[in-house]
């Protein structure tokens, strides 16, 4: 449930010239392959005539594979044409990052390749069937085509690199500028063919006296309730890659190319005393082109139904229906909204500090405001994330977490966050599969665009051993918050599960790359060394974690020792485990897993007292390999099947 950032930077023409250089030939681009097309002169790529979502540089690898279809491309040409000598990025990485992305558009998998062969230390071959085209055209009636289907492939000429790379440039240009041409509509207009990727970039607060919770509030706001009932045409990126462009040194418009976006938000907002100045503009991402703008000048009191009615005008803007209907009416005065947006701001900044305060903040609310059903959804989110982070024991506070997201969808049933909230308590600390599944479905079908849904629904699918649909969510999750280093991590897990060992390393890698110092990443990254049995690095990288605060590192750190036979250095692990229990709160299941393979007494004990506090960590007991030294106690197998009933251990 961490927020992060994580991207590698496009690189951007040096050259104006270059940028219209060979246009005609360019604009005659485009390639059919399976039942994929890919247009260079768009830069989307399709699957059966829906868009896939594909960023810059990955796009522009696969458009030099497809241009050399047959051929081997060596890394060195791949490295030459999309990364200058002066961009400081890890090439061998990033090279390596792109190309898992574009095997992950196409559903490729390294090992039994069906489009792009690895050619080892050497580069990569397009081995499918390619066909060159005129902006695509579709076969016409008559046109030749093979039994599959498909028309016949077309041997690709060699073109000279130069060229691939005028189009790669191109592409960086003009891909979103075309993906829609949107001009101002008046509300209840039909919305253009396709759907639109959105994102609301962080307001600015140019107050005498700014407070970030005003500007970060109402930009999460907007996010929240843009995503909501768009029918699947519109798409919203979440806040966590959103908030990202504070610390970008780029323009608005190639920040949201970079994230995918058809169109972003930028907006401004300025208090003086009762009285608030917002402004808010709509721009395509493609070439920086205004579609709508407004000022707005009203008393704080009317901040919330202001909120609503600038959605309803972006909504209008980009021709889609948003819901902006005000939910029940709650006699709500000015300070205890803008209490619920300072709440929300101290919450998202994911501390120990600010989590306590977002959960005293909204406590106060629910006093002063108990009809008004955001201020519980808040306190649930306080409570789940405390829980999640380890700062408090799970033994009441799950119950508490219950009571506030219950009494949210009872005062307000279409709040998407409470729904994915009581999702994550039924699953997790209830063990109530069906009902979780009925909360996290309700909360999707309320906003389609809620990232947060589908990332902890991964969770509870990864605790069912049902991988394959947690790394589906992870996906959607990710295409909906690309920066997040959170997802990420869950993602590098889940591709362990899969066994898929390799793009685990390579993404915990890719985490490292951006976000070297922190606990999450550097815990993720140990697992995968460990897989691959490099294990110096994997407990270098779990000294790492554990010196960086993550909190499981000293547990993994002791589990890790037995199983390389550093007994000493096991049990000063756990000494160190126990000592720190003594003074703050430490999960027990941590404990359990220090004990397992050193004092199995003391693990059964500490398990117990899982079982008790109803430990959500628990729901990896049966596939947890950190068990293995206790796995065929009979104790062990009673309490798997408590918790999976019917079902043996393993």
């Amino acid at each position: 449930m961490t927020d992060g950032v994580a991207s590698i930077q496009p690189v951007e023409a040096s050259d104006p010239s270059a940028w219209t250089h060979n246009t005609s030939e360019f604009a005659r681009e485009g390639f059919r392959f399976g039942v994929f097309e890919l247009d260079t002169k768009t830069g989307e790529l399709r699957k059966e005539g829906r868009l896939v979502h594909l960023r810059n540089q990955p796009f522009q690898v696969l458009a030099l594979l497809l241009d050399r279809a047959g051929d081997l491309v060596t890394r060195e040409e791949i490295k030459a044409a999309l990364w200058a000598d002066s961009v400081d990025v890890d090439v061998e990485q990033g090279l390596n990052y792109c190309v898992k992305e574009v095997r992950q558009a196409l559903g490729d998998n390294a090992l039994a390749p069906r489009f792009i062969q690895t050619l080892p230390r050497r580069g990569y071959r397009f081995v499918a069937d390619v066909r060159r085209g005129d902006a695509l055209d579709r076969p016409k009636a008559g046109d030749p085509v093979t039994q599959s289907g498909q028309a016949p492939s077309v041997a690709p000429p060699r073109r000279r690199l130069a060229f691939i790379m005028t189009s790669a440039l191109i592409v960086t240009a003009v891909a979103l500028a075309s993906f829609f041409v949107v001009r101002p509509a008046k509300p209840g207009t039909g919305a253009p063919a396709g759907s639109i990727r959105l994102v609301v970039l962080p307001f600015a607060d140019l107050s005498a006296t700014p407070e970030g919770y005003l500007a970060d509030g109402l930009t999460d706001e907007l996010i929240a309730s843009l995503g909501k009932k768009t029918a699947g045409r519109l798409s919203v990126i979440a806040r966590s890659s959103a908030l990202v462009y504070r610390k970008r040194e780029q323009d608005a418009a190639s920040f949201a190319r970079e994230l995918g976006a058809s169109h972003f938000i930028e907006g401004t907002i300025r208090r003086e005393g009762s009285t608030v100045r917002l402004h808010v503009s709509l721009a395509r991402a493609g070439d920086g082109t205004q579609v709508w703008s407004e000022t707005y000048d009203r008393n704080i009191k009317e901040l919330l139904a202001l909120e609503r009615e600038v959605v309803g005008a972006i909504g209008s803007g980009v021709r889609v229906a948003v819901n902006a209907e005000a939910g029940p009416p709650v006699a709500l005065d000015s300070g205890a909204y803008l209490e619920y947006l300072r709440g929300r701001y101290e919450w998202n900044k994911r501390t120990r500090e600010s989590l306590f305060e977002s959960r005293r903040i909204f406590e106060s609310i629910t006093r002063t405001h108990p009809d008004f059903a955001p201020g519980w959804a808040g306190l649930a989110d306080a409570y789940s994330v405390l829980m999640d982070h380890g700062h408090v024991s799970t033994k009441d506070a799950w119950l508490q977490a219950r009571q506030a997201a219950e009494k949210a969808v009872d005062l307000d049933p279409e709040l998407a966050e409470a729904w994915t909230n009581l999702g994550m308590i039924r699953g997790l600390y209830e063990w109530n599969a069906v009902g979780s599944e009925e909360a996290f479905a309700k909360a999707a079908a309320l906003n389609p665009n809620y990232a947060t849904r589908l990332h902890w629904q991964s969770i509870l699918f990864r605790s069912e051993e049902r991988y394959q649909e947690a790394y589906l969510n992870l996906r959607r999750a990710r295409d909906l918050d690309p920066l997040s280093l959170g997802i990420r991590v869950n993602l590098a897990g889940v591709l362990l599960d899969l066994g898929r060992n390799d793009d685990a390393l390579a993404e915990a890698m890719g985490i490292a790359s951006v976000a070297p110092g922190w606990g999450p990443g550097l815990m993720v990254q140990g697992d995968a060394f460990a897989r691959a049995n490099r294990l110096d690095e994997a407990e270098a990288a779990y000294l790492k974690a554990e010196a960086a605060g993550a909190p499981a590192a000293r547990a993994e750190l002791a589990s890790f020792y037995v199983m390389r036979g550093k007994l000493d250095l096991a049990r000063g692990a756990l000494a160190d485990l126990e000592a720190q229990a003594r003074t703050s709160y430490v999960s027990p299941y941590l404990m359990a897993v220090a004990a397992a393979g050193l004092d199995p007494e003391r693990a059964f004990r500490a398990l117990e007292a899982a079982f008790e506090e109803r430990s959500p960590a628990l729901r990896s007991l049966k596939r947890d390999p950190r068990f293995d030294p206790i796995r065929a106690d009979p104790r062990f197998t009673r309490l798997v099947r408590i918790l999976w009933p019917e079902t043996p251990a393993r």
